[in-house]
Order: structure tokens, then sequence, then C-alpha cells
């Protein structure tokens, strides 16, 4: 048996195991004023926090002591933290749900009719949001898909409804279920729609 750094060393068969051995704890047990292996105080010294034995302590103001933690209090510590990382993380708070705001699929064929009911020429109806006629002759064709903003002029001027609010994570598929996405679902939805 050796005494390493304030700690008990084994050595069997020629070969030494350590029973605990950290780099932090040598260091808290070694004053930082002579380096002597003791219990040390943090003390405050010409106005720097510094961790010392009895003896250096006295060359300023001790604020507290420094409990060393045993070997039995480390390998437990230790024990709970590898615990703690295996564990799922548990949210404590209430669930939130982040929502978006998406333009619907049938966009095209809601304004031609809201146009057509109100007896609106697509050049009148362009005239009216301050739009160009192209645009919306791009959007009744399925060509252009507009930003919320202008979806939410056509949505006041025209009395439809064309931006949903839809969960992140989960998309409308066409019977109006819900289901859970991922990337890969995503992508495949994408290229369906093409």
């Amino acid at each position: 048996m050796v005494r390493a750094a304030g700690r008990t060393v084994f050595h069997r068969n020629g070969c030494i195991n350590l029973i605990i051995f950290s780099v932090s704890l040598l260091s808290i047990m070694m004053c930082e004023m002579c380096g002597k292996d003791a219990p040390l105080f943090q003390t405050e010294v010409e106005g720097i926090k510094l961790n010392l034995c009895k003896g250096c302590s006295r060359h300023g103001k001790v604020i507290k002591s420094i409990h060393i933690p045993s070997g039995n209090e480390l390998k437990r510590k230790a024990k709970e933290r590898e615990q703690k990382a295996q564990e799922p993380p548990q949210f404590t708070g209430p669930a939130r749900t982040r929502k978006s705001l998406m333009i619907r699929e049938d966009l095209a064929q809601r304004v031609k009719k809201a146009r057509e009911k109100l007896g609106l020429k697509q050049e009148e109806l362009a005239r009216k949001l301050a739009v160009k006629e192209s645009l919306i002759h791009n959007m009744e064709s399925g060509k252009f898909r507009p930003n919320i903003a202008v979806a939410r002029r056509f949505e006041s001027f025209l009395r439809i409804k064309l931006v949903e609010s839809v969960e992140e994570g989960q998309v409308m598929t066409g019977e109006g279920s819900k289901e859970d996405l991922t990337i890969g679902d995503l992508i495949t939805i994408k290229r369906r729609r093409r």
C-alpha cells in the first residue's frame, strides 16, 4: 500500500490500481500558495480568492472551509450522474406545440371559384387587390403559391379560407387526419405533390 496525493493506492501483482484519482480533486487538496497537502480554506488575499492551507490562510481573510468529498461520496455522485445521463429527459412544464401557418393545397381552385362567384374577371380582381393580373392567372393555374400576407389579402376580399394553422411536426393529409412526420416523410410528400 502506497500513499499518493492524499489517497491510498493499492498494488497487486505489480499493477497499481487507484481507488480514486481525480485531477480536480488533486488541485482542491493542495494549497495554492505553498503546495502543501492539507485541509483547505477558501481565503481572500488582496482581493483574490484562493484555496489555502491553515498556515497560508493567515495572510488573508478566511471565507469558508472547503469540504473534500470522500471516495464513497465521489463514487455515489458519479453513479448518480451516470444514471441521470441514461434517463430520458423529463419535461416539467406544460406541453407546448408550435404552430405554423400553411397555405391550403387547393388554393388555385378556391380562388378561381370565389372570383367567379363574385362575377369578376382576373383583370378586375387584380385591380381591386392592387396586384398584377399575371399573379392571379398564375395562382389560379397552380404555377404560383403566394406568401402568407398576399394569401391573407385574397382571403379577406374573397371571403374564403386559404391559410391554415398547423402544428409543427404534423401535416393535414387529404382525409383531414394528422400524422407525425419525419424528414423522409416530408420529402416523400413533396415528391407526391409534384
